[in-house]
C-alpha cells in the first residue's frame, strides 16, 4: 500500500477521529510498544518520539467496539 493512500495521522489528528485525548493514544501506544496486552488501535512507530495512526485502522478499531 502506498504511504500517500494510507492517510496517516498524528496523535492530535487521530484523537479527533476517536474522540479521545492524544495523551491517551500515546499512553496506549507506549504500553503496546513495551509489549503489554493493550486493546488499542494499531500504530506506526516512526521514531522514538513519533507515532502515526492510519485512519482506516482507527475506524476499524472503533467499529469493532460498536455495541448493538
Amino acid at each position: 500500500m502506498e504511504t500517500a493512500t494510507m492517510d496517516l495521522l498524528s496523535a492530535s489528528e487521530a484523537s479527533k477521529v476517536l474522540g479521545l485525548s492524544a495523551a491517551k493514544l500515546h499512553a496506549w501506544a507506549a504500553a503496546k510498544d513495551a509489549g503489554e496486552d493493550v486493546d488499542a488501535p494499531p500504530h506506526y512507530r516512526v521514531s522514538e518520539r513519533k507515532r502515526l495512526w492510519s485512519r482506516p485502522d482507527l475506524l476499524a478499531w472503533l467499529e469493532s467496539r460498536k455495541v448493538q
